[in-house]
């Protein structure tokens, strides 16, 4: 819960369940930052999470949180100190781990979205550099409220957001976009996409209807389920 100056009262907790002990065992963040999880490593072993420090919801910071002893390694700070900026949002590691795309936001506003980066993961052994490998995704428009443009990556690496009822898919490092696939109109806005293990099919959630759409990559008709779930994820048989 928040007052009305946007101060978080209480912070968040970040728990993982250990299959093999049958426990929930909470991470111990670092007292002075209120943390909320973003991203797994593909190796398992540190989320890629977003920590306000202190008790405030805004400038966000991108850290590492190692499993299981909690330790934090900051790799951005949003230097902003005028209030105009929020930080940042939408932290999504590519399935390798070599890159990791977000947005910048700004505080206020009608459009939040204030630009579309990509950081180059090897900084990661040398934290002060990280700064310096970020760029900025070459897009021709960067529009939108907090939560329109969501972020994903398909099972191949390549980057991808959502945008107007589209997906756009985009190269690393190069930054250039490969391609648009067009998505139903039906129902809202993407406010999140989560792509196949085998990269045939991307299943959307969509605002404003209790909708689930699984769209075909290469053409066809969209499955539509009339519900809701905030995450839907794929799950792989053997």
């Amino acid at each position: 819960q928040y007052d009305r100056q946007g101060n978080l009262q209480g912070r968040r907790r970040i728990g993982v369940f250990d299959l093999a002990s049958n426990q929930l065992v909470e991470l111990n963040v670092p007292n002075n930052y209120d943390c909320q999880a973003e991203s797994w490593s593909p190796d398992g072993t540190f989320l890629v999470v977003l920590c306000a420090q202190g008790n405030r919801i805004h400038n966000f910071t991108i850290a590492l949180l190692s499993i299981p002893d909690g330790e934090l390694t900051l790799l951005l700070h949003d230097p902003d100190e005028t209030g105009e900026s929020g930080g940042y949002e939408q932290a999504r590691l590519s399935p390798d781990g070599r890159w990791l795309a977000f947005y910048r936001i700004r505080a206020r506003g009608p459009e939040l979205v204030d630009g579309f980066y990509v950081l180059d993961m090897t900084c990661a052994s040398d934290p002060s550099s990280c700064q310096d490998h970020v760029f900025r995704m070459p897009v021709e428009r960067v529009v939108g409220q907090y939560g329109k443009c969501a972020i994903g990556w398909t099972p191949d690496g390549h980057l991808t957001r959502a945008i107007d009822n589209q997906i756009e898919i985009f190269d690393l490092p190069s930054g250039l976009r490969m391609r648009i696939l067009p998505i139903d109109e039906t129902g809202g806005h993407i406010t999140r996409m989560e792509w196949s293990p085998d990269g045939e099919w991307v299943a959307v959630l969509k605002a404003y209807e209790a909708i689930i759409m699984l769209s075909p990559v290469n053409g066809g008709e969209p499955i539509i389920f009339d519900l809701w779930a905030p995450d839907p994820f794929w799950v792989t048989v053997p």
